[in-house]
């Protein structure tokens, strides 16, 4: 005998985001609305719990006016809210469990989960999960409602009550199923977070006569021609966009200028869909922290990492008293977080690596404090030479470290062993910046060579242009890009760009497969040598 089964989809209007975002309009009903109906759309009973504040009861008159039933509870216990929603139900009860800002699951959806979870005597499935190669949104969990209730009398955290399973997956585990949607959609996304996910979710349903009943595969293929959605089937988790080019004019080779707001949007909001592994900007990058807040606060904040680098601090006495320093620090360390709408830095970085010994290490001391307050939540530093670079393995605060880094850089070699054994034995990410020499790898422009210290007897752009040809690579950015790719003590490439067009180019670049060991070996032993005038950007004639 089947056991009794019942949905009760949460819902409130207190969203930060977007406030109200249930309460939207799409397919000519509300939010809430629509996915409490597609939910019930082969029979399954759907109950709606909201909150018992004032500012939901517009949300539940809205419910009930529509034929579906409410239950009210708690704003921030949300466990005892879905509960007790289910007040009436018998122990075995199978209970589903929705939020209303997903619309694409589907009665259909759940009654596929609901019999993997009985056929294979489980007490808790999930559609989310590692692996998943479903769009995000796409979400639901079932478990069975003694268990449910088990975990509301037992479950004492703020984080458990709020999120209502996280107790009950510790005791009996989780179970991913797809509900034998075997085509992969991972990527996309289908959840309304904020006012772009809500235009993407009106884009998907407009012109579908009955959204109620339309089937899961029409709205995933929709979903995928819709805004903001990737057009690469693997997130680029080997790319950091670089945004120095969103604060004003960087590069020797940038011939566009600083983007305007709209190009920076498109831009950085492409990156995240795409899956990037963070977003690097500096307080000494002009307005790059502010043009990125301005994007983050659209609702795109909680989708990507952001790494920001400290003031340089050079208008800070060397002799500067403690309080002195910490009034410099704490201006630059609170102007980021404002700038990019942040009351957590995801990592904050050092933009001198000197700054570890100046002011007899109180500047590090400083950011200790700061990530031991949750101010910040990993530490940073930015070097420019193998010297620095050894002296900042030696701290073992710092779990991120970005360096230069290019395919005629010689300066690394003889620290990669130690790279690898402290990566081995600790948490450190190596981020490369760089890669094209801030343009320069890519330019046949002779006098932007000669401003670089380039010997005059090497033909640089032309041994660059043979190699990629040799090596049956696109042009000497894939060269550059598949080189720096392959080194595997290198995390992640940081890479500036000023236009979509760029960063859809470097996409696919990553999207390539890196040069082979013995390929990029070939290329360090045959590589012309360059001085460090030439490596160093900073000793290039302006």
């Amino acid at each position: 005998m089947q056991p009794p089964r019942i949905a009760v989809l949460q819902a409130r209007t207190s969203s930060s985001r977007l406030p109200a975002k249930v309460m939207l309009p799409v397919g000519d009903m509300p939010l809430v609305v629509l996915a409490a109906r597609r939910a019930a759309n082969t029979g399954l009973h759907v109950i709606v719990a909201t909150s018992d504040e004032a500012s939901d009861d517009a949300l539940a008159e809205t419910v009930r006016a529509a034929g579906i039933p409410v239950h009210r509870g708690s704003l921030e216990d949300t466990l005892s809210r879905v509960v007790n929603a289910c007040a009436d139900q018998p122990d075995g009860s199978l209970v589903f469990r929705l939020t209303g800002d997903n619309v694409f699951p589907d009665g259909d959806f759940l009654d596929r989960l609901g019999e993997h979870l009985l056929s294979h005597d489980l007490r808790y499935v999930t559609s989310t999960g590692k692996g998943s190669q479903l769009p995000y949104g796409l979400s639901a969990e079932v478990m069975r409602l003694s268990d449910l209730r088990h975990a509301a009398r037992e479950a004492v955290t703020c984080h458990d009550r709020e999120h209502v399973t996280p107790y009950l997956i510790r005791q009996h585990g989780a179970t991913f199923c797809d509900a034998g949607l075997s085509a992969p959609r991972a990527g996309l996304r289908c959840t309304v977070d904020g006012l772009d996910d809500y235009l993407t979710i009106r884009e998907v349903f407009s012109g579908i006569t009955d959204p109620v009943h339309a089937p899961l595969s029409l709205l995933m293929d929709r979903l995928a021609c819709a805004r903001f959605q990737p057009t690469l089937p693997a997130p680029a988790s080997r790319l950091v966009l670089g945004t120095a080019q969103l604060g004003g004019h960087y590069g020797i080779a940038n011939r566009d200028g600083q983007p305007t707001q709209i190009m920076a949007e498109t831009l950085v909001k492409t990156a995240i869909i795409h899956g990037v592994a963070g977003l690097d900007t500096a307080s000494a990058y002009g307005q790059s922290e502010t043009v990125l807040g301005r994007i983050l606060q659209q609702g795109w904040a909680e989708r990507t990492t952001v790494l920001t680098k400290l003031s340089p601090l050079t208008d800070c006495p060397l002799d500067a008293a403690p309080p002195v320093l910490r009034a410099f620090a704490e201006q630059s360390l609170f102007r980021s977080c404002r700038l990019l709408g942040r009351k957590t830095l995801d990592v904050l970085m050092l933009h001198r690596a000197r700054h570890l010994d100046d002011w007899d290490g109180a500047l590090m001391s400083l950011l200790r404090e700061w990530r031991d307050a949750g101010i910040i939540r990993a530490i940073g530093v930015s070097v420019q030479t193998p010297a620095e670079l050894s002296r900042v393995l030696d701290w073992q605060d710092v779990t991120l470290v970005q360096l230069p880094f290019n395919l005629l850089d010689w300066r690394w070699h003889d620290l990669i062993p130690r790279i690898r054994s402290e990566k081995a034995r600790r948490e450190l990410l190596v981020h490369a910046r760089s890669t094209l020499l801030q343009g320069l790898l890519v330019s046949a422009d002779a006098t932007l060579w000669q401003r670089a210290h380039a010997p005059t007897d090497s033909d640089l752009p032309g041994w660059l242009a043979r190699q990629a040809q040799a090596l049956a690579r696109n042009d000497v950015t894939d060269l550059a890009v598949a080189y720096v790719n392959a080194q595997d003590w290198i995390d992640a490439l940081v890479i500036g760009m000023e236009t979509p067009e760029q960063l859809a180019i470097n996409l696919r670049l990553l999207a390539r497969p890196a040069l082979e060991p013995e390929a990029a070996a070939r290329l360090e032993r045959e590589r012309p040598h360059v001085s460090e005038g030439t490596l160093d950007p900073s000793q290039w004639n302006r």
